[in-house]
């Protein structure tokens, strides 16, 4: 008799299958999406197989109609058009009503629907659904196995199967013998049954039957079939197993042989097979099993069989418990982990006494959370170790000699991940198959060993669960990727130039990428790695791939113990709490005021030089404050609000994986790790990408779970940036922010950062003539439009659809300079050609990308345009021929600064910092000092202060020039000794501000 735990089981299982498979037949004849065929493939699936060792025959036959018709739309040979979807929507109706009232299903009447399913399999018209069969006569219980006999499946050579669907098969089979093989050895072992081990027996065989009649392979199905009915047999009068054990291993062993040689499908040997069996237990050729033949000989024997059963049932130290509870228990260990942190975090304002029931309290929550997650924990063998026939089985597909190792299959994991691991993990181990491992003779001639090894390892680090595997085959081609992937369009060869061999490699779980040279159905179809990639990360994982041509692959695979409570690390970002897991984090870094340890900017990018690694930068908090993904404007405003300030404040920044990429996030403050339990996002905010999930912390507070790779997307994160080696900042070279820019179809131009306040991308046709000038609005104003060739001698702007326009700081004017395309955003080392291109309204000239670029002095080019915006005072040249030191470590506002002194006829000599300026000062006399704040090497306090504390430098004029205007520093630099202090840099006002301090000095 079934027990009736298990029938409700199925009907709750059932019921949850079909609760969203009429809205996916619904979309699936809008779009016939794989994803949804293969989820209604595998409910109709699930539900067959059950109620076939159930006994529920009506549900059974039904679901296994609807089956084979899902199968037929999978494959493609069907297409599910309107009759089709109506015929399988009136069937999920159908397993509704039978489920909802299941003791009566097999009363209910389904021939109508059989038929017309069966008539759309066949290509027929489909029969109306009220045709009704014909009761099927009703036929003895003893006498089916008989009956039977000549109702064999039709058979179907395994060549015309699928192979990708036959190797399932093949696999799936596997598992059910082995299970077999091990419940009747339990039988024969203690010389007794158990009804869970019974029942499981008849499960394995029922679904073996199912799988072996659908795919056309009747011989198995047969014997299949025939097995389940001694069992059935067994059921009816236990005893019974102990004539049977030996024939059930007979029946094992002979569907082991058919598995052992699938091509050779042989009814008559089946039906042979089977014959012999029924008479060795019957003693006749009617089948009718001579019940004498069970009877015990003595009542010794039936004592002893009693004895060992009832010492079975005193020693089983498991029950069975509903999964609904466990997870409730698990549910429950989450609040009390967060009621725990909360003591701890009020831990210092408590007495002593109240001290250590918190320690106790802490100590006994931790052993309930671990014990109770051991109850959903699950060894990694229930997957691993069904590999070994897997690769037995695809040795002869493809001809190999390929041999497994297994390390760790007793590390355990949650088993909602074990079960979403399966597929993912058989998918890597084919392709080491496949595409791995080469054949033995390939190996013979590469100075191998002809038997190529694949092995899996999991262990535990770091609070996570690693999965290696490695093969010793033939690696990846890089030559045949890059080819591929220039032909898919996925990448061009300029950027496959700067890529490393990682980034290339990884290029293999891009959807739709495959470098099979033809479709087999091993692999070859550019599904599968992409899928892969999805699966791990949809776990909070990561996968990441290493290859040596000629040598090997190796895929690590990195996953949390579970996935309710997670250990993560706590930040803060303006006034919120925010958690990243800790599966994500790989390291925290400190940035700051070192140049080796400074934020810079390449190709679009803010980047930090982590060792040998170029990481791309992401700030947490312009994230947050950006609600739509960020376009290259953003990132543009962004790029310039920090150019200045980015390295004048300690900060830390963590080292973020993202699937098998990486980055740096810059976050305000750590507060510290904490053990979060995951609460899903609302529905309404799930479509925030950038985050995974809320939790509650110890102090009460909210903190939502960040996701890496959402962030990743959301901030369009430039994982390929390249830096060449002589750009990088240290501490011998001075890297200048810079715009690199085209104006007309030649030339190339750049800004400093430092004097742009801002870049606005506008359509041509919002731009609007008023007289000879042009503005465009935007802000609430009209920003008058300057073009670089009214003013300087270069080619006219290129017409485009979208332009860029340039808005300048300390120009309080709204204006600004058009220009056609961004190229880029560099921190490099610039040293400024002022002779061999000396224009009016250029600063001068140098090489970026092997390219002359012009450095136009924005200031002046603004004079020339609109005179009347600045005061056309005579000149007098009243300090002509006065000596000015000039000290500027970038190259561009040494330049600029030098060039305004010229025009009021000063001599100007430059330093680069200030201990270039005190060998300066030691060669020459000099009647003014102008000087940065901020400059490597020394910079502007300390070097005024070495000048004040000289005999002839106590009363020479110092002005100090900085970008930062804040009282703190301003009063700082006249601490230190300077006169002035001025903004850079408005052009008028310095030299206002330096006639008037050489006045005040000079009279």
């Amino acid at each position: 008799m079934i027990d009736s735990d298990m029938i409700s089981d199925f009907v709750e299982e059932s019921r949850e299958l079909l609760d969203s498979t009429e809205e996916f037949f619904l979309e699936l004849e809008k779009n016939p999406d794989a994803e949804k065929i293969n989820t209604l493939f595998r409910a109709v699936h699930t539900i067959k197989g059950t109620s076939g060792f159930l006994g529920l025959e009506n549900i059974g036959k039904l679901s296994h109609t609807m089956e084979n018709i899902m199968a037929k739309i999978r494959d493609g040979s069907m297409k599910p058009d309107a009759i089709i979807i109506d015929a399988l929507l009136q069937g999920n109706d159908l397993l509704k009503d039978m489920i909802r009232n299941v003791s009566e299903s097999d009363q209910k009447d389904i021939s109508g629907i059989v038929r017309i399913m069966t008539d759309i399999l066949e290509n027929k018209k489909p029969a109306s659904s009220s045709t009704q069969e014909k009761p099927e006569k009703k036929i003895p219980e003893e006498n089916k196995t008989l009956q039977r006999d000549n109702q064999f499946p039709k058979e179907q050579s395994s060549m015309d199967v699928p192979e990708e669907l036959l190797d399932e098969f093949i696999f799936e089979a596997g598992k059910y013998l082995t299970n077999l093989e091990e419940i009747i050895d339990n039988w024969d072992i203690h010389n007794a049954i158990t009804q869970e081990s019974l029942l499981s027996g008849l499960h394995a065989l029922n679904a073996l039957k199912s799988s072996a009649e659908f795919i056309g392979l009747g011989h198995i199905s047969l014997i299949a079939e025939f097995g389940e009915s001694l069992l059935q047999e067994i059921n009816r009068e236990n005893s019974l197993f102990i004539a049977y054990n030996n024939y059930l291993f007979m029946i094992k062993d002979k569907m082991q042989t058919y598995l052992d040689n699938i091509n050779e499908a042989d009814q008559e040997d089946a039906r042979s097979f089977i014959q012999i069996i029924r008479e060795a237990i019957s003693g006749d050729s009617q089948g009718n099993i001579k019940k004498n033949e069970h009877k015990v000989a003595s009542g010794d024997t039936v004592n002893k069989n009693e004895n060992a059963l009832k010492s079975e049932m005193e020693i089983n130290d498991s029950i069975r418990i509903h999964l609904s509870i466990v997870d409730r228990l698990m549910r429950l260990a989450g609040e009390l982990v967060l009621i725990r942190n909360q003591q701890l975090i009020s831990f210092q304002n408590i007495n002593s006494g109240s001290r250590e029931i918190v320690q106790r309290l802490d100590g006994v929550t931790s052993e309930i959370q671990e014990t109770i997650m051991k109850t959903r924990l699950q060894p990694i063998g229930n997957i691993v170790n069904k590999f070994p026939r897997f690769i037995r089985e695809l040795n002869k597909k493809l001809e190999k000699k390929i041999e497994m190792e297994i390390t760790g299959a007793e590390v355990e994991l949650d088993r909602t991940i074990i079960e979403s691991l399966a597929a993912p993990l058989t998918h890597l181990i084919r392709n080491s198959a496949d595409h791995g491992i080469e054949l033995p003779q390939e190996r013979i001639r590469a100075g191998k060993r002809e038997t190529g090894l694949i092995s899996i390892f999991a262990y535990h680090e770091g609070g996570l669960i690693h999965i290696k595997i490695t093969d010793d085959g033939r690696g990846m081609n890089l030559q045949k990727i890059k080819q591929k992937a220039i032909e898919s369009g996925i990448v061009n060869e300029n950027e496959l130039a700067v890529w490393s061999e990682n980034e290339i490699i990884n290029l293999v779980m891009r959807p739709g990428f495959s470098t099979a040279e033809k479709v087999s159905d091993v692999s070859g179809r550019g599904v599968g790695m992409d899928v892969v990639k999805s699966s791990i990360e949809r776990l909070n994982g990561s996968i990441e791939i290493k290859s040596m041509e000629n040598v090997g692959s190796e895929i690590l695979i990195k996953l949390p113990l579970t996935l309710a409570i997670i250990p993560s690390l706590i930040v803060i970002s303006g006034d919120y709490r925010y958690a990243i897991p800790q599966v994500n984090l790989e390291e925290l870094v400190t940035i700051g005021q070192n140049a080796t340890s400074r934020v810079e900017t390449t190709q679009d990018q803010e980047v930090f030089r982590l060792r040998d690694f170029l990481l791309p930068v992401v700030r947490l908090d312009e994230l947050l404050g950006s609600p739509e993904p960020m376009n290259r404007e953003t990132k543009m405003d962004i790029l310039m609000k920090y150019a200045l300030h980015r390295e004048k404040e300690t900060r830390n920044l963590a080292v973020l994986v993202a699937g098998n990429k990486k980055y740096g996030m810059i976050i305000d403050q750590v507060l510290g790790t904490e053990e979060i339990v995951v609460k899903p996002m609302h529905n309404a905010l799930k479509h925030l990408k950038v985050y995974s999930g809320a939790t509650i912390l110890g102090d009460g507070k909210i903190a939502l779970i960040l996701d890496a790779e959402g962030i990743g997307n959301h901030y369009g994160v430039n994982y390929n940036v390249k830096m060449k080696e002589k750009e990088y900042i240290n501490e011998n070279s001075i890297n200048e922010s810079v715009l690199i820019f085209r104006y007309g179809e030649k030339e190339q131009f750049g800004l400093s950062l430092h004097l742009i306040s801002r870049i606005k991308e506008i359509s041509a046709h919002d731009i609007q003539k008023v007289g000879n000038d042009e503005y465009v609005h935007f802000d609430n104003k009209s920003n008058k439009i300057i073009r670089l060739d009214s003013y300087l001698p270069i080619d006219p702007i290129v017409a485009t659809e979208y332009y860029y326009i340039i808005l300048f700081k300390h120009i309080n004017k709204p204006a600004g300079i058009i220009i056609s395309e961004l190229i880029d955003i560099r921190d490099i080392a610039i040293i400024l050609d002022e002779v061999s291109y000396k224009k009016d309204g250029v600063l001068g000239t140098s090489i970026i990308n092997d390219k002359i670029t012009i450095f136009p002095d924005i200031y002046r080019v603004m004079e020339l345009a609109e005179p009347e915006w600045f005061s056309q005072k005579e000149k007098k040249y009243l300090y002509a021929d006065k000596k000015a030191l000039v000290v500027d470590d970038s190259s561009i506002f040494r330049s600029m600064i030098s060039k305004y002194l010229r025009e009021e006829k000063f001599l100007v000599t430059t330093a680069t910092d200030g201990k270039d300026a005190l060998q300066k000062w030691k060669t020459g006399k000099f009647d003014l000092i102008i000087s940065d704040l901020e400059m490597p090497v020394m910079d502007g306090f300390g070097w005024i202060a070495e000048v004040r504390n000289l005999k002839d430098g106590k009363d020479i004029p110092a002005i100090a020039l900085s970008s930062l205007n804040k009282e703190d520093i301003i009063e700082k630099a006249k601490s230190a000794g300077f006169d002035r202090y001025e903004i850079k840099i408005e052009r008028e006002h310095f030299i206002q501000t330096v006639y008037s301090v050489m006045e005040e000095f000079y009279g």
